[in-house]
């Protein structure tokens, strides 16, 4: 019985309490609570209250990782301004500050906001981005976004420095909303990165690398024929 109010009693507080509290209890009938924490339950559960995120950091941040490969030191000895990097991911932020003058071409094949649902998959939409018309190409989701940071955030005073600060970007929205995909919108986005906006391989605006931060559950006959 001792157990059972004690632990009753500590669930309501904790569905209670929308703010940080600490119970301590000693040993009773072989139960021992220490330090019980929590953190804002409000928030963690229902996503109320939830305090303001911290402020971005005023001065530009090198993460770990850049360091880590000497990517810092490279970028004073390669020139990678001629590099064009295919990014297939959920579209990328066009008005970053962190990414501006990146985007280059690119081709979507979900409209903005589209999502799929349980079993279904969001339905292909193609449209082409161009830097006149670029916006079938941004990001609804932010990985893709994500990703390009990593890869060439600028070397300025905001945000992070990425990789290789001096490339291109040709942006694939390959994926919807929800951050799910299909591996025909993947395939084709593969093939066209490989053909660039002339839509011929082989000529010199084929992307040099073409990241893809993603995967999937099974294989695709048509996903292998497009990386081979």
């Amino acid at each position: 019985m001792k157990r059972t109010v004690l632990a009753l009693n500590l669930a309501i507080v904790l569905f209670l309490s929308g703010f940080t509290f600490a119970a301590t209890a000693s040993t009773n009938d072989a139960m021992l609570i220490e330090n019980v924490q929590a953190n804002n339950i409000w928030c963690d559960l229902f996503g109320l209250f939830c305090p303001e995120p911290p402020a971005p950091p005023q001065e530009q941040q090198i993460p770990w990782g850049i360091t880590r490969i000497n990517a810092d030191q490279a970028q004073t000895q390669v020139d990678e301004s001629g590099v064009i990097v295919a990014i297939i991911d959920t579209g990328m932020d066009l008005d970053h500050e962190d990414l501006q003058g990146k985007f280059l071409w690119g081709y979507s094949y979900y409209a903005q906001g589209a999502s799929g649902f349980f079993f279904w998959p969001a339905p292909i939409t193609e449209a082409e981005c161009t830097i006149s018309n670029p916006d079938p190409c941004n990001d609804d989701q932010g990985h893709g976004t994500h990703v390009a940071g990593t890869i060439a955030a600028q070397d300025n005073d905001v945000g992070v420095l990425g990789v290789a600060p001096d490339v291109g970007f040709y942006i694939f929205k390959a994926l919807a909303s929800d951050g799910s995909g299909s591996y025909e919108a993947i395939a084709g986005a593969i093939r066209k990165a490989t053909e660039g906006p002339d839509g011929i391989a082989g000529t010199d605006d084929d992307a040099d690398v073409i990241s893809m931060s993603l995967g999937g559950s099974s294989g695709s006959p048509e996903l292998e024929s497009a990386v081979n």
